[in-house]
């Protein structure tokens, strides 16, 4: 297909939409501008419809109160059975006389509060029989002094299809709440629906609460009863809603659904309306403008198209052919073929470049022809210089035989350094401790001879295997997602001590130190695990710790004895005592409460080491206990004129906890808080939950801070920094070493924060789970 055939093809059916589209979307806005005005226009003619039956149903109930407070309606009912027939006359007169002024009601009944008819403008009518069904509600109602008015109603036998009641109570009197008859009105519904009749379009048809149709300006009636289903909703809004359905005749309707909202006070019957018109009658507005648009559209969009046809075949096309037969003359070698267009547009542009373009071909032609002869002089040139390249590499072969000599000699140091890292084997291999190395996912690569001697495995049964299945070290869980976290995630050195089987079962204390290597790009490229048998240093620790609970215990008997006897020659039941006396008694007396505070500290710790005290939880408030420890220090406090900050948060939970060792925390971290922060300084304590997991407690104080040199050991039994020994002479160093071990068997973790001269933060974490329950024989005091 030619170009002229495409451009000619692409600019009918480009205009073709094009004037679909416009045509289309013509007639959609003309659509919904006249779908959005019959939505409005019929809800306005709904509740000026539903307005006026209001109006009329409130009418209605307004005659029946009138007649109802008449007085001789009044006193008839309160002189009832004493009246005479004269006065019941001039009531049945009454009542017929106000049904022939008023033409709306049928009949008007007056009724005693039992429910008996006393009066009525017809004797013989029996309408009123259903009063014991259809009205009894309302009945009811007007007995408690309130007027209302019924649904509408067929009444079977009557003459008219259906009609509505207004009830009204009568009262003894005008300042009286005492109720001594009810008037009721019967109005056909043909006088409250007549605000129909003046409708004729569009089809109207009011539907009582059970979806029953009660009223319709139309002779024969579409929608009958619940028929009437919603289609697909175009409008809505809180006041009606707009849908398209199909009539049971098959039909296409458009429809808007308006509930009742009531005039003034009066509320309705839960009524709703319908006004329908046909779909095709709604829209012709619309469908006669889209043809008028496309009949005018179309011819005159034909002749542009031609116009706008005969424009590019002289502009665009005509130009194309000259370029395409200059083309076809340099394809067949004449490069003297030039193009004859001199239009400034984009042809006129593309016609300059191929003339130039054909300008530069010659001349590149000539270049070229001129740079083979230069090339061919220069070939001439290079075979000389490969003679000379001969030469060269024969020069070249004689040094690279000086280099392969160099590379001997390195060889030789290669040997050497491997040779030294034979010893280093030789070195691993005799080591007495117990080394492997890993690949990344714990598969044992290396393992020296300690492997045997200390496991009893020989070294081939274990290499290619899991260090932990070869071994089934008997550890907790907690304990290998620690260790697989600091030397995997963390990529640090781990440390620990746990417990491992030999291959006879026998079960043996290790310490093991396990080392990730990384490569040069951060990587773990294998693990180096030593591990060493501290079976029998743990055995020696032990017998310390029994010798140590041993000694204590035998020690409190003497230094209670002691004190005893002090207290009793100071307080003078051996005799009076001089002041010098007393002074060397009250020595002897400090002198053995800190020797008793030592063995205290001395037994919890060989407790906590047995594992022989016991663990009493109860769900208990952190804050309570650390109020109490303050309370205990609340002296010493005072006396060093120490400000003393409390910062507790409010959703601090209750938990399982032992409340002694937790009040033994506080009152150690407190005590040394106390006794370290000089005179003036400030305290801060600190509990919070700074996640659903645990709670943090922190003690801060700016007192004289922990050496930076001895920070590593702060945790351990019986240390005590220089910079405070120097200070204060006394103390255990057990507190902390005590603080720890409470902690960590607790499931929490401590650490601290300090500066030197400027203080010092204790951190202590308690899980939220609390504390389990422990048997023992002893408790830590």
């Amino acid at each position: 297909m030619k170009i002229s055939q495409k451009i000619i093809l692409i600019v009918v059916v480009g205009t073709t939409i094009a004037i679909v589209l416009t045509v289309y979307n013509t007639h959609n806005n003309i659509k919904n501008i006249l779908q959005k005005n019959i939505g409005d226009s019929y809800a306005e003619i709904g509740r000026q419809t539903l307005e006026k039956i209001d109006l009329l149903m409130l009418a209605r109930l307004d005659d029946v109160k009138s007649y109802a407070t008449r007085p001789l309606v009044r006193d008839y009912l309160n002189n009832l059975g004493k009246n005479s027939s004269v006065i019941e006359q001039e009531l049945i007169i009454s009542l017929r006389d106000t049904i022939n002024i008023n033409r709306y009601f049928n009949h008007l009944t007056v009724f005693n509060i039992s429910g008996q008819r006393v009066l009525s403008s017809d004797e013989s009518d029996e309408t009123l029989m259903f009063l014991d069904e259809a009205v009894n509600d309302l009945f009811k109602q007007a007995l408690k002094g309130q007027a209302g008015v019924s649904d509408l109603h067929e009444i079977v036998g009557h003459s008219s299809s259906s009609l509505m009641v207004f009830v009204a109570p009568v009262m003894a009197n005008e300042q009286s709440n005492k109720v001594v008859g009810v008037v009721i009105g019967e109005v056909d519904s043909s006088s409250i629906f007549e605000a129909l009749t003046n409708v004729l379009s569009p089809q109207i048809y009011i539907y009582n609460q059970d979806n029953k149709l009660i009223a319709s300006n139309q002779t024969t009636n579409q929608f009958l009863n619940s028929e009437y289903i919603l289609g697909p909703v175009f409008q809505q809004n809180n006041s009606f809603i707009l849908s398209q359905t199909e009539s049971p005749n098959g039909q296409e309707m458009l429809v808007v659904h308006v509930s009742e909202v009531g005039y003034k006070e009066f509320s309705g019957h839960n009524w709703f309306l319908l006004l329908a018109n046909p779909t095709a009658e709604a829209f012709a507005p619309a469908v006669a403008a889209s043809w008028s648009i496309a009949i005018y559209t179309i011819p005159a969009v034909v002749v542009i198209i031609i116009i706008v046809l005969v424009l590019i075949l002289y502009f665009i096309i005509r130009p194309l052919r000259k370029i395409t037969i200059a083309v076809k003359g340099i394809t067949e070698g004449d490069l003297e073929s030039k193009v004859d267009v001199k239009t400034n547009d984009e042809i006129g542009l593309l016609a300059k470049g191929f003339n130039s373009m054909v300008e530069k071909l010659v001349e590149s032609r000539n270049k070229l022809e001129e740079r083979v002869r230069a090339k061919t002089i220069e070939l001439d040139n290079n075979l000389q210089k490969i003679e000379k390249q001969n030469q060269s590499l024969l020069d070249n072969r004689r040094a690279i035989l000086n280099i392969l000599s160099d590379i001997e000699q390195e060889k030789d140091k290669t040997e050497g350094l491997a040779k030294d890292l034979q010893k280093f084997k030789l070195a691993v291999d005799e080591a007495s401790d117990h080394i492997v190395i890993t690949d990344p996912e714990g598969i044992i690569l290396y393992g020296n001879r300690a492997v045997e001697k200390i496991t009893g495995y020989k070294v081939k049964d274990v290499l290619g295997k899991k260090a932990g299945v070869a071994w089934h070290t008997p550890m907790p869980t907690e304990f290998y997602e620690k260790m697989w976290k600091t030397i995997k995630e963390d990529k640090r050195v781990f440390t620990g001590e746990l417990q491992n089987r030999r291959k006879g079962g026998e079960v043996y204390e290790a310490q093991i130190s396990i080392s990730p290597v990384l490569n040069r790009h951060g990587d773990i490229s294998f693990f180096v695990g030593i591990e060493r048998d501290i079976t029998r240093e743990k055995q020696v620790d032990k017998a310390k710790t029994e010798f140590v609970s041993l000694a204590s215990h035998q020690l409190r008997t003497p230094l209670s004895a002691i004190n005893w006897y002090t207290e009793m020659l100071l307080d003078g039941d051996a005799g009076k005592i001089n002041k010098e006396q007393k002074q060397y008694l009250e020595e002897i007396y400090h002198g053995n409460q800190r020797m008793v505070e030592l063995v205290n500290a001395l037994l919890n710790v060989s407790r906590l080491e047995l594992g022989t005290f016991m663990v009493e939880p109860e769900a208990v408030d952190i804050r309570e206990i650390a109020a109490a420890a303050i309370s205990e220090i609340m002296p010493q406090i005072n006396t060093k004129q120490i400000k003393f900050i409390k910062k507790f948060t409010n959703d601090i939970p209750q938990i399982m906890l032992d409340k002694k060792l937790i009040h033994i925390l506080f009152q150690n971290f407190l005590s040394n808080a106390v006794k370290y922060t000089p005179e003036k300084g400030q305290i801060t304590l600190e509990i919070k939950k700074p996640d659903n997991k645990c709670l943090l407690v922190a003690i801060k104080d700016n007192g004289y801070g922990i050496p930076e040199s001895q920070r590593d050991r702060i945790f351990t039994k019986l240390f005590r920094a220089d910079n405070v020994r120097e200070k204060d002479a006394e103390g255990t160093g057990l507190g902390l070493y005590l603080a720890k071990s409470i902690i960590v068997n607790a499931g929490g973790t401590v650490w601290f924060e300090s500066e030197e001269n400027k203080g010092t933060t204790f951190f202590f974490t308690i899980p939220l789970i609390g504390m389990k329950p422990k048997a023992g024989s002893r408790q830590i005091s």
